[in-house]
């Protein structure tokens, strides 16, 4: 609905810049509970051991419109003009709401410790807040191993043009390679992602703290080398390194937490991730602007393994190891009888 309003008001040129500021905000304002409702009910839907097949499918959709969309939006745009592309762009979200109305969840039965925590929307949030940083710290813990993880991989985004053009002295078409090049390598993890499944909490955790490191590796050597080529694949290995880690975290918050407070969870990781996000853009942008285009490469790098380490000597506790292992027999999303009904 708000995408088809600002479709009709660029039409009859009513279009003001705040005007669009405020709608821009509305429509990712709606569209946040999208990202966590959906991944809550994914392990209504799927054996605990696809659920990290799962979020690398949903990620490799995700890596798919992000390679396309601009290209089919940009020549649709100079064809039929902004404002039929908008309207089209909100039929294909009624479309997708069409879609998921065919779908069926199984519930399951309420968690003893968290029955009697409705009564209000101030209740519910302080029984998320309560699960992640009291109950299930671990939770809270993995969040902040995505946070430092999702840090250098949006920096590492948002420097790919400059690297491109300071370091490797390349133009738009150079630009254009680098990006199919990172969209491939997270595509091919998202498909090798799909084809493993992950039968216990504890194998979510040596990739977890293996990817960063790889991608570190690769975001250093990147830094050192001046050939396209060579360049070309290192980014297909960093791109392989970003698609790694979320899917995976992703089903480790799933197979964690409780039903009831599974997409409080999976909002407040969102949240963490996000902020995160926001701070890499800004941090690397200007350590590129002041120390170089090198430099911001290393530290970039330096960062991205900084979050493998803590993952190697936060995952290798051995109380964690058996907590996990004991979540994984006791948890009701660990079983195997879940499935599309």
């Amino acid at each position: 609905a708000l995408l088809a309003w600002l479709a009709t008001l660029s039409i009859f040129g009513m279009l003001t810049l705040p005007t669009l500021y405020t709608f821009v905000f509305l429509i990712a304002l709606a569209a946040m509970p999208y990202g966590p409702a959906l991944n809550s009910t994914i392990p209504s839907l799927v054996q605990a051991s696809r659920l990290t097949a799962a979020n690398a499918a949903i990620q490799s959709t995700a890596t798919l419109g992000m390679l396309c969309g601009p290209a089919i939006s940009g020549a649709t745009v100079a064809l039929l003009g902004v404002g039929h592309v908008l309207y089209a762009n909100a039929a294909t979200f009624l479309l997708a709401a069409f879609c998921k109305m065919p779908i069926r969840v199984n519930s399951e039965a309420p968690s003893p410790n968290l029955r009697g925590t409705s009564g209000g929307w101030i209740n519910e949030l302080a029984a998320g807040f309560r699960l992640v940083f009291v109950e299930q710290r671990i939770i809270f813990r993995v969040a902040l191993l995505g946070a430092l993880f999702t840090l250098a991989s949006t920096g590492f985004i948002f420097l790919l043009p400059i690297i491109t053009k300071n370091i490797l002295s390349g133009g738009p078409m150079a630009l254009g390679v680098m990006w199919s090049a990172l969209g491939l390598g997270m595509i091919l993890m998202s498909v090798l992602l799909m084809s493993i499944a992950r039968r216990t909490l504890v194998d979510h955790l040596l990739p977890i703290s293996a990817g960063p490191v790889i991608e570190g590796l690769a975001i250093v050597g990147l830094a050192a080398v001046d050939g396209f080529v060579a360049a070309l694949g290192l980014v297909i290995v960093i791109g392989a390194g970003t698609a790694l880690v979320m899917p995976l975290i992703t089903a480790f918050i799933q197979a964690t937490a409780p039903q009831e407070t599974r997409a409080r969870a999976l909002t407040i990781f969102g949240t963490i991730t996000m902020v995160s996000a926001m701070a890499g853009m800004t941090a690397f942008s200007w350590a590129a602007d002041h120390l170089g285009s090198r430099i911001a490469l290393v530290v970039l790098g330096v960062v991205q393994m900084m979050a493998g380490v803590i993952g190697v000597v936060f995952t290798q506790s051995s109380e964690l190891q058996t907590n996990l292992a004991s979540r994984s027999d006791d948890h009701p999303s660990s079983k195997s009888d879940t499935g599309i009904t």
